[in-house]
């Protein structure tokens, strides 16, 4: 799960940010048979890379990931963590991935 969320995040800061995407972040194509296996494969190859953070795309060391403050709201109460620090990310592996695809059909808004 973890892993499916770093690389949702790294994913989507390229798409909203229009970057180029870095070398090691490899394409799949949408049409490929194995399109899971091509994800799940890629993502074990950029997450140890990906954690050493990127200076020309402005975002930080990942390992340790270091939250000032991180807030859980419940449905009757909200739990505070303060100076939270993550570590182990460059250990992630990816072993299986659930596609979620959005195509925007012909013609639609």
């Amino acid at each position: 799960m973890r892993s499916v969320i770093l690389v949702t995040f790294f994913s989507t800061w390229f798409v909203v940010f229009g970057l180029e995407l870095p070398s090691y972040l490899r394409k799949c194509s949408l049409s490929d048979p194995n399109l899971r296996q091509c994800l799940i494969d890629n993502a074990n190859f950029a997450i140890p890379r990906l954690v050493k953070g990127e200076a020309e795309y402005n975002w930080p060391l990942l390992s340790p990931l270091l939250i000032p403050e991180l807030e859980l709201p419940g449905p009757d109460f909200t739990v505070t963590l303060r100076n939270v620090r993550l570590e182990g990310f460059e250990n992630f592996k990816m072993t299986d991935i659930r596609q979620v695809l959005f195509l925007r059909q012909k013609g639609a808004n």
